[in-house]
């Protein structure tokens, strides 16, 4: 999984405890498949791109902190990031094991211009493309 997803999971952990003001962020239930290697790196790219603010740093832990205003536009899609965040559904069996990841939605900059399109799809609006640029020329 890539930092983009752990980001998206990390931040959305954090939104869904916004009305808590601060928070613990040890305390914080991280999806399953953020490791624990993986939060302060992933914490601190949130905080510096102000999606989150962490008012407390302990010499070992994760701290304390909350959401940004800009990060709940971000979260929510009305504000894009710097950071390539993708914001993913995971769904559980009834096991706990996790059965399926999902990208619902991808608010990062980054990846606007990213078409994963099938080459037949690509081929055809390329080809719309070229015959409404060679019939303006035409004109």
């Amino acid at each position: 999984m890539g930092d983009d997803e752990l980001r998206g999971l990390v931040l959305d952990a954090i939104y869904q405890r916004r009305r808590d003001g601060l928070i613990n962020f040890d305390s914080l239930t991280f999806p399953p498949l953020v490791l624990a290697r993986d939060r302060e790196r992933i914490l601190s790219q949130l905080e510096d791109d102000n999606l989150i603010e962490r008012t407390f740093r302990p010499l070992s832990g994760l701290g304390r902190g909350r959401i940004t205003a800009r990060g709940t536009r971000v979260r929510e899609g009305k504000e894009l990031s710097l950071l390539a965040i993708q914001l993913v559904a995971i769904h559980q069996a009834g096991t706990g094991n996790i059965q399926n990841v999902s990208v619902a939605t991808d608010h990062s900059p980054a990846s606007q211009n990213v078409s994963v399109a099938p080459k037949s799809s690509l081929m055809g609006v390329l080809n719309k493309i070229w015959t409404a640029v060679w019939g303006w020329i035409a004109r």
